[in-house]
């Protein structure tokens, strides 16, 4: 029972370092997140990344920022038309081969 109570007081002391260690260093990082803003790099990269979404309308639907327009029924009356033509273009290449 000796050895278990060891065994648990080392996992317990190991993840009070890890606890106290990621404390200290988050604060490291919002030290320097407060810098970047004041120095407007952050507020750059932001806007960049907003333009970004903006400007990609792949990005932006993914996102949800942007709603996808429904096709229309002449398009898919148009793309079926198209379709038709190829098949029957195929067909009479591959006849032509035989």
């Amino acid at each position: 029972m000796d050895r278990k109570q060891r065994f648990e007081g080392g996992i317990l002391a190991t993840l009070s370092i890890v606890l106290v260690s990621v404390f200290v260093l988050s604060v490291h990082m919002y030290d320097y997140l407060e810098q970047g803003t004041s120095d407007g790099a952050l507020a750059v990269f932001a806007d960049n990344v907003r333009n970004f979404i903006d400007n990609n309308e792949a990005v932006a639907v993914f996102l949800g920022t942007e709603e996808t327009e429904a096709p229309e029924e002449t398009d898919s009356v148009a793309i079926a038309e198209e379709a038709a033509l190829y098949i029957e273009r195929y067909n009479s290449i591959y006849e032509s081969l035989k």
